[in-house]
């Protein structure tokens, strides 16, 4: 939204503030009203902003601080047959003697640019204005906060709202028949089967679930295509093909003959997981909390709050577990992307779990070959609250530090958008990363950059 100047309370403002200090009454704001007229002189005189183009009732009423509130309202261009510039928002105030009168003014600052144009409703795209207006009020505890019900929720609310409710379901349980938890009560070593998960059995029950069912061991060919899945004609383990296999390979039939060197490898579909601590203690060793119960879910399709996980094609030695093995990818000094919810108190299998946030972090050491081979400290501002030794596989890529930059794929990346956000060519990439087939790269490579 384009920039305004500071509001200005207006003389009838000033008059109800008066009666609210004196304790007589209360604030009560009502409308914030929109127009296009150019103001000039007096703005604390004045009664009114001009032309209203739009008006609409408060959505909410926040108190930022002892002597402030921010005043919320929604606009929308669905009823909009004219556009018009947004060079006046007015912010409206119930008097009990005088009725509804003007509060406060704030103008556009046109001495740099034109004022925010609000575009009549084409029939297609809905427009939408959010106002956030932050006003003196002398005493925040004055304000007497009565929200109409029928004013537009804003997009912050709508948000806050989202997180109100996932938060909460993390702890009541989710409804969902595709979500499967586990409560795990650490002290006293008791496992309970939550939502989804509820009543299942192990073995069977969880072989018809995606995320644990759908794994499939498979052959792979040099350049990286699935030549056959375990019991379908052609699939081996003995390193090469014995039959002729023809497989499509960017849109054309491509064969593979027999005696091609294959390697034996499981396909992990994507699954989504939380954990949601529910009580803990000091840390007997480290630093913050350590669990006592948690609540871990699993899911096979995007949940809200849920982070993504291993959506690959590795070998059996290679395949996710849950205490990935280093192998020393990261140097001290990396800054990388966290994506993982646990940190340990030591790199060995010994280590305490504890609860943190995902996001981007330094690694401050390494131990080659443990359980937990990367301490990571997280970086302030950037999401993660890790300290401490974390899985290989929840770490999906450096993002700086070090001497080597490197990108991670995500879903719907090629070489060549990759090469264009980073001012090289695809035939870079290439020889940079060694790979075969440059029209095939998998989600979660890490793609080196020159």
């Amino acid at each position: 939204m384009g920039a305004f100047k500071s509001a200005v309370i207006t003389k009838k403002g000033q008059e109800l503030l008066a009666k609210v200090v004196a304790g007589t009454t209360k604030l009560e704001f009502t409308k914030i009203k929109v127009s296009d007229t150019k103001l000039s002189g007096d703005l604390a005189s004045m009664t009114g902003i001009g032309t209203i183009k739009q008006e609409e009732k408060v959505a909410s009423v926040v108190r930022k601080n002892g002597s402030n509130v921010t005043v919320s309202a929604s606009f929308s261009n669905q009823t909009l047959g004219q556009g018009y510039y947004v060079r006046n928002l007015g912010l409206y105030a119930n008097d009990p003697q005088a009725g509804e009168i003007l509060y406060s003014i704030s103008v556009a600052d046109e001495s740099t640019a034109t004022a925010d144009y609000m575009p009549p409703f084409n029939g297609i795209g809905v427009s939408s204005l959010m106002v956030d207006l932050v006003t003196a009020v002398s005493n925040a505890s004055s304000v007497k906060v009565n929200v109409d019900p029928t004013a537009g929720a804003t997009v912050a609310q709508i948000v806050n709202l989202q997180e109100q409710i996932d938060d909460v379901k993390s702890f009541v349980g989710y409804e969902s028949s595709d979500v499967y938890g586990v409560e795990i009560d650490f002290p006293n070593r008791r496992f309970t089967r939550i939502a989804g998960a509820e009543n299942l059995t192990a073995g069977a029950d969880f072989d018809k679930l995606n995320p644990w069912g759908g794994r499939k061991r498979c052959i792979l060919a040099d350049d990286g295509t699935v030549l056959a899945y375990r019991g379908e004609t052609g699939y081996t383990e003995a390193g090469a093909t014995t039959v002729e296999l023809k497989k499509t390979v960017d849109g054309a039939e491509k064969t593979y003959a027999s005696g091609t060197k294959v390697q034996v490898m499981v396909e992990q579909p994507v699954f989504y997981v939380k954990a949601v601590p529910v009580s803990s203690k000091n840390a007997t060793s480290g630093k913050g909390k350590q669990y006592t119960k948690g609540r871990f879910y699993i899911s096979p399709t995007p949940k809200a709050g849920f982070t993504a996980k291993y959506s690959s094609k590795a070998t059996k030695e290679e395949a996710p577990k849950p205490s990935g093995n280093g192998g020393g990818s990261y140097n001290i000094g990396d800054i990388v992307n966290f994506t993982g919810c646990l940190h340990y108190t030591s790199s060995t299998a010994s280590g305490v779990a504890y609860g943190c946030k995902a996001g981007q972090a330094k690694v401050t050491n390494k131990a080659e070959g443990a359980v937990h081979p990367y301490h990571l400290q997280a970086i302030s501002g950037k999401g993660s609250t890790v300290y401490g030794w974390v899985n290989a596989g929840d770490i999906s890529g450096k993002t700086g530090g070090g001497s080597a930059k490197t990108y991670t794929v995500v879903k719907r990346d090629t070489l060549s958008k990759i090469a264009k956000k980073y001012g090289t060519t695809v035939d870079t990439l290439v020889k940079l990363n060694g790979i075969k087939n440059k029209n095939l790269i998998n989600i979660g490579q890490v793609i080196k950059l020159p």
